[in-house]
């Protein structure tokens, strides 16, 4: 692992230019808005073209489509739009009875609502986890197969749906279901980061052998059914990179524990783990995330700090980066990078950084995200006076109404805090990384859609940014 200064030198980026013509703003009225009380969950497509609200009512929970009554249940946990906003799913309660509900067709799940429910990222497929008096099952666009398990965790899917991976645990452990079949070995404790390539043939998850800390050997890396390790722990991936290649970094005891203050410490090393071979070169990266086109790549090196804790230092495309890796946020292009910092040691404001643009501080900001081009950058932001949300877009500001944020991603204290750290990230692709429903989308065009509340009602906000300094020159 290369133990880098705290200085890092800065990336040139390219700031964002901007047209001489004004900026055009249109809003579509969705109508009246129940009170924030009432709203049991949000649901927004991603392109931002419906929103779905579970509303409460004296008699359950009514379901309204942009503001129209669409279906009615004694209970809805959660609504699911596809990737291309032409499908909705929800999980809903009638009576004792549970179901899901797919573009309006019921289908049963019995005692217990639906674990865990996905689309594909094209768009064809469903599935979700149903549980049953004999067990927990997969079902995948309506079909649910005869094999049940204990319990099911960590279902990944393939863009196109077509191969489906997930942990299970029975009365032996915890192993990995690739398509139907095991793969690999059982393990006692859990299983985790489980990753499929793109083409659905090669599987990659994380086996943890035991926690107790006086036993360095603890996790393995099972790569299409063959475990490498031991190791101490696993710091980031396994990822596939687009050369078709496992990559992940990894902490390797290389000595018996020495008891320090009456605890066992290990002497440790640091490898980069290429289709399992380690390689201990000190410039090595401890994890790698790729553009989806697989040109651009960010390099990070995790090292300690003298005073305690950790500095992620970034490289993209070899270059330094000069920012913490909070929503870290790649454009199309591959060639500006946004970020989201908190200066914690003073008066803890967010900021968002990177496009050439260098954000003021709020109380809370969302994830960043580049128009299509890569020359407009736009986020939600928290203000400090009146803690109501707001766009942002290329540092011009839309203040007339509240933000509506996806009620489920509010935090134990009901605030909406999207920050992800980039250990946590799966992507880098402009706003990909973050892992529920943004409110705010750029269209192919470069229009600006995003949701706001004024006068009770709920708008769908267009701004093209064809002038990026002019603030929205029109109002619903």
């Amino acid at each position: 692992m290369r133990r880098l200064p705290l200085l890092i030198a800065s990336v040139s980026l390219v700031c964002l230019s901007a047209p001489t013509a004004r900026a055009s703003v249109t809003s579509d009225d969705f109508g009246p808005v129940p009170a924030a009380a009432q709203i049991a969950y949000v649901a927004m497509s991603p392109d931002c073209g419906s929103v779905a609200v579970a509303v409460k009512t004296e008699n359950g929970v009514e379901l309204r489509i942009n503001g129209k009554p669409r279906a009615a249940a004694d209970e809805i946990p959660f609504v699911l739009y596809s990737a291309d906003g032409g499908r909705l799913a929800y999980t809903a309660r009638k009576g004792k009875a549970w179901y899901i509900v797919l573009n309006g067709v019921e289908a049963g799940t019995g005692p217990q609502g639906a674990a865990w429910a996905a689309f594909s990222a094209d768009s064809r497929h469903f599935a979700y986890v149903g549980a049953s008096p004999t067990g927990m099952m997969l079902v995948v666009d309506g079909t649910a197969p005869a094999q049940q398990f204990h319990e099911i965790r960590d279902v990944v899917m393939t863009p196109d749906g077509d191969h489906i991976a997930f942990a299970v645990n029975d009365s032996t452990g915890w192993f990995v279901i690739v398509d139907g079949k095991r793969v690999g070995a059982t393990y006692p404790l859990a299983i985790g980061r489980i990753i499929l390539s793109q083409d659905g043939r090669r599987v990659a998850f994380v086996g943890v052998l035991s926690r107790d800390a006086g036993v360095a050997s603890r996790y393995e890396v099972d790569i299409d059914g063959k475990p490498y390790g031991p190791y101490y722990d696993i710091l980031s991936g396994p990822t596939f990179g687009p050369d078709s290649k496992t990559y992940f970094g990894a902490e390797k005891a290389t000595g018996p524990a020495v008891q320090v203050r009456g605890r066992p410490v290990f002497p440790l090393a640091d490898p980069e783990v290429i289709d399992g071979k380690e390689y201990a070169d000190p410039e090595a990266a401890d994890q790698k995330l790729w553009s989806s086109d697989g040109r651009h790549v960010i390099d990070a090196y995790h090292g300690a700090m003298p005073n305690g804790g950790w500095v992620d230092d970034l490289s993209l495309d070899g270059k330094p980066l000069d920012r913490m890796p909070y929503n870290l946020t790649l454009s199309p292009d591959g060639l500006r990078v946004a970020s989201v910092e908190s200066d914690v040691t003073r008066d803890k404001r967010w900021s968002v950084y990177g496009g050439g643009l260098d954000g003021p501080g709020y109380a809370n900001v969302g994830p960043p995200l580049f128009s299509r081009d890569g020359m407009h950058l736009a986020y939600a932001a928290q203000n400090d006076e009146d803690g109501n949300w707001s766009m942002v877009l290329d540092q011009s500001e839309d203040r007339t109404g509240a933000l509506v944020c996806p009620t489920a991603d509010l935090d134990a204290s009901g605030k909406w805090n999207p920050t992800t750290k980039f250990e946590d990230q799966k992507s880098i692709d402009n706003g990909s990384s973050y892992p529920g429903q943004l409110p705010y989308h750029f269209d192919p065009d470069g229009t600006l859609v995003y949701f706001r509340i004024e006068g009770g009602h709920l708008y769908r906000v267009h701004w093209k940014p064809d002038d990026a300094t002019t603030l929205p020159a029109t109002r619903p």
